[in-house]
């Protein structure tokens, strides 16, 4: 990871994630699910911008990848959901207005879901990103704090299955 995202997030923590020490059944059913919300989700954002009412199902969509991501143990992947939930609960409810930097991390965080949170769970394997950046900059949007521009140059990445991110843990 970039050395000033290390610092921006260094006395930030996150719960220790337990998915990996789950029963493999449960594991594909948890990946099963994930798929369906990604198909129901990437309609909903192309609809979107035409129709602000789906942000409604948008929020439920991130609630549901943070409940399911919580109970079977990807407790990181449900903290990033949940901050998106919540960012996407104070618009809903006039706290937050909803910028275009809102809605590019809300389509940022599903993108990433998709291309390196989805494969870790596909194969079982451990996270390979810290996830503390995205969360600190929801966090930041959430409070209509100064958006620190390192956190924001995230979302002008493209996320793809081979991009890097620049939130990698070191090898």
């Amino acid at each position: 990871m970039k050395e000033i995202l290390k610092n921006l997030v260094a006395p930030m923590t996150l719960p220790e994630d337990s998915y990996l020490q789950q029963d493999t059944e449960i594991l594909e059913i948890f990946v099963e699910e994930i798929e369906e919300i990604f198909q129901e989700l990437n309609q909903l954002f192309q609809q979107w911008q035409d129709q602000p009412e789906l942000l409604k199902d948008i929020r439920r969509h991130f609630h549901t990848l943070k409940g399911s991501g919580r109970m079977v143990g990807a407790l990181q992947a449900g903290e990033l959901a949940w901050t998106v939930e919540d960012t996407l609960n104070r618009v809903l409810n006039d706290s937050i207005a909803l910028t275009p930097t809102v809605r590019r991390y809300t389509q940022y965080v599903l993108a990433f879901y998709q291309a390196k949170l989805y494969p870790c769970f596909k194969q079982g394997k451990a996270l390979e990103h810290d996830l503390r950046p995205l969360i600190l900059l929801g966090q930041q949007l959430q409070q209509e704090h100064a958006l620190d521009p390192n956190l924001v140059a995230l979302l002008d990445q493209d996320v793809t299955d081979n991009s890097v991110t620049g939130l990698e843990w070191p090898s």
